[in-house]
C-alpha cells in the first residue's frame, strides 16, 4: 500500500505539521539554512504536488548536484 498525504483528521500523522514548520523556517532563515530533500522521483513529485509552497522555496532540483555533493563529502571525510 502506498502512503498518502496526511489529513487534518489524522491525529497520528504529524507530516503536514512538520512540512508547515519546515516551510516557515525555510522562509525565515533562508540565508542561513540548507535543506536537502531526497527520494524517488515519483514520490518527490507527489510530495511537491501535495505541498505546493515547497517547490518555490527549493533553489534547485538536481540529482547530479546531489551526487556530486555526496561524492565530495566522502572524499573529505
Amino acid at each position: 500500500m502506498r502512503p498518502t498525504a496526511c489529513t487534518a483528521a489524522d491525529s497520528k500523522d504529524y507530516g503536514q505539521e512538520v512540512v508547515d514548520i519546515l516551510l516557515q523556517v525555510m522562509e525565515n532563515q533562508r540565508q542561513d539554512l540548507v535543506v536537502i530533500l531526497a527520494g524517488y522521483k515519483d514520490r518527490m513529485d507527489e510530495f511537491f504536488t501535495v505541498n505546493p509552497g515547497m517547490r518555490s522555496r527549493i533553489a534547485t532540483t538536481s540529482t547530479s548536484r546531489l551526487t556530486t555533493l555526496m561524492n565530495w563529502s566522502r572524499s573529505v571525510s
